[in-house]
């Protein structure tokens, strides 16, 4: 949950207002004063970045952030591989107020540079021009320097919602799930009306696992974009995961609904639906599914992939083989295609290429167990 300091100087409206009385700074009330603090912090550049933080509702998180950045390179190496849905760059939308926001949104990152470094000579690292740099950086996938930018435009302006969603987007790409939850949850007080603020907290509970606060958020998120094909797959996904195949399935077939109406359709909601019907036996269904979601998009491993199993089960060995070759081609880190197509080689008498593809079965597993520490 928010902080209690922060929860008390957000008003109704979501908006920073008085908090009252200071109350002592984080560091005096663990009982470090100035030179315990510097020992822990380090001089320099986190130190001044925490003077930059008057208030005592962001003191802590700036400090927080400072050892965040500190040790970003080392996190990046060894934190624990999340699943693929954190691993992509997700989207900072930004509200549209000049060409800078508006190159981003629309993708134009080149031109976006160019624009923002004419502001920046202008306007110097003012908190709104540190955030778009820092997006800037976060869409080039140079996380380390994005987090340097926004933890300066937050210790500038902490009432910016935009500013708290793309530290946490930040933070999660650093494997800082926990400190990026924080400010997820700052984004929602900050903008309660703000849909993505919901979504990315949402998805942060989902890759880690925690499914029952994923459903509130994502619940929060569907209230505020009722339209949008994500929400209700991530919902259903959370559900899923709990053991709600009911409500998962509405959702995914509301999200095959809406998905069709797209102009340009992804195949992950017939996905989602087609697996997991094919968990529940119904095989017929499940293929239906499993092949919209390849017309969507023929490239999908993971639609090859339960296709394949998919058609194994109907004993059409040689379109099995076939579905799951082109997974392991297209995904040629997963090592199930392997152990699936191990598995019909044997049932079919072909002993060498059984061998075969579980050696490669086992040597990629091997290489994502050791990747993962």
């Amino acid at each position: 949950m928010v902080s209690l300091r922060l929860a008390r100087a957000v008003g109704v409206d979501g908006v920073l207002v008085g908090a009252g009385r200071r109350p002592a700074s984080p560091r005096r009330r663990a009982g470090l004063g100035p030179a315990a603090s510097n020992r822990a912090l380090g001089r320099g550049t986190f130190q001044s970045t925490c003077r930059v933080a008057r208030g005592p509702r962001c003191a802590a998180l700036v400090t927080a952030l400072a050892l965040a950045a500190s040790c970003a390179g080392v996190l990046a190496v060894l934190s624990v591989v999340a699943p693929a849905e954190a691993q992509s760059v997700l989207p900072m939308p930004l509200r549209s107020g000049s060409s800078v926001e508006d190159l981003i949104n629309g993708g134009d990152l080149r031109l976006a540079e160019t624009e923002l470094a004419g502001r920046l000579r202008e306007q110097g690292e003012t908190a709104r021009n540190l955030l778009l740099r820092g997006v800037l950086r976060y869409r080039r996938e140079r996380f380390e320097d994005a987090l340097s930018d926004l933890r300066k435009s937050f210790s500038l302006d902490e009432r910016d919602p935009a500013t708290s969603r793309a530290l946490g987007l930040c933070l999660v790409k650093l494997g800082q799930n926990d400190l990026a939850e924080t400010f997820f949850e700052i984004a929602t007080a900050l903008a309660p009306a703000d849909f993505f603020g919901h979504y990315y907290l949402g998805l942060n509970r989902y890759v880690t696992k925690r499914f029952d606060p994923a459903v509130e958020a994502f619940e929060r998120a569907l209230a505020l974009g009722p339209e949008s094909v994500e929400a209700h797959c991530y919902l259903g996904r959370s559900h899923e995961a709990l053991g709600n195949d009911k409500k998962a399935g509405r959702l995914y077939r509301s999200g095959v609904r809406l998905n069709r109406q797209r102009p340009v359709r992804s195949g992950d909601p017939p996905l989602l639906l087609g697996t997991m019907l094919y968990r529940q036996r119904d095989l017929a269904g499940a293929e239906t599914f499993l092949r919209e979601a390849l017309r969507h998009a023929p490239d999908l491993p993971r639609a090859h992939y339960w296709l394949g199993l998919l058609l194994e089960q109907q004993s059409d060995l040689t379109g099995a083989i076939s579905a799951l070759e082109r997974a392991a081609v297209l995904d040629q880190s997963d090592h199930r295609p392997h152990y699936a197509l191990a598995r019909i080689h044997r049932r079919r008498g072909q002993t060498a290429k059984a061998t075969e593809s579980l050696g490669r079965f086992r040597e990629l597993r091997k290489r994502s167990e050791s990747e993962a520490y």
